[in-house]
This record gives C-alpha cells, sequence and structure tokens, in this order.
C-alpha cells in the first residue's frame, strides 16, 4: 500500500491461496493497494476487500 506521494505505507507478501490483511493506522489521504503475481505477469484470479473502521480523536 501506498500513500498520496507514493511511499511505501505497509504491505504482506504470503503465497498462493493464502488470505492476506494489512491492519495499520491510516491518516486520511489517498492510498494505492498494487496487486502483484509472482507467476510471470499470468492473469491471476483474486477477490479484493476492503474495510474501513474510524477511530476516535
Amino acid at each position: 500500500m501506498y500513500d498520496s506521494e507514493e511511499k511505501w505505507v505497509d504491505g504482506s507478501f504470503k503465497p498462493s491461496t493464502i488470505a492476506e490483511s494489512i491492519s495499520t493506522f491510516l491518516e486520511p489521504d489517498v492510498y494505492y493497494v498494487n496487486i502483484w503475481s509472482p507467476d510471470d505477469g499470468k492473469d491471476t484470479d483474486y477477490k479484493l476487500s476492503l474495510k474501513l473502521t474510524l477511530g476516535k480523536d
């Protein structure tokens, strides 16, 4: 995951079909998620879900 300045924020790197997750505190900003396939760029089926939990000030 990258922020609006394309700086690395957090990530997960698990092999094959193992479920992955990222849990981190984020400041208000724009964020980008990059999906990378180790299979030489071949199409890979995946499901991307995002869950946002708002904290209290």
